[in-house]
């Protein structure tokens, strides 16, 4: 069975809550104060704004493009 985070255009909180879920497991930030969630609400809605999966973008979520990449 398929969690809502291996989705295809996931979206909606509980997709930021398993994805950031995920992340917190890792112990990667001590403590991120909720910042990844905000992000995705700031930047999508948690993927619900209309464009979030438009055509020839892929940040997702949290729109991240390849700028923040390099």
């Amino acid at each position: 069975m398929a969690t809502s985070t291996s989705v295809s255009k996931g979206k909606g909180a509980t997709v930021v809550k398993e994805v950031v879920d995920t992340i917190n497991s890792l112990g990667i930030f001590a403590n991120d104060h909720k910042f990844l969630c905000r992000v995705a609400w700031v930047e999508s809605k948690y993927g619900e704004a209309s464009g979030t999966y438009r055509s020839g973008y892929h940040g997702g979520i949290w729109q991240v493009g390849l700028f923040w990449l390099f």
